[in-house]
């Protein structure tokens, strides 16, 4: 997805970290494409700065 600069996956903790620009996707969009892919997404994203 444009936006998206990088993709962390953690099995182990069953998280990822996806680093964006919110310039260009919002973290909605990216939820909703993962979710068409039927990835589960679960509980609030949290935010890094």
């Amino acid at each position: 997805m444009e936006g998206v600069k990088s993709v962390e996956p953690n099995p182990v903790a069953q998280t990822t970290e996806i680093v964006f620009d919110d310039a260009k996707i919002s973290i909605n969009t990216i939820i909703a494409e993962l979710r068409k892919e039927r990835y589960v997404v679960l509980g609030e994203p949290k935010y890094i700065k």
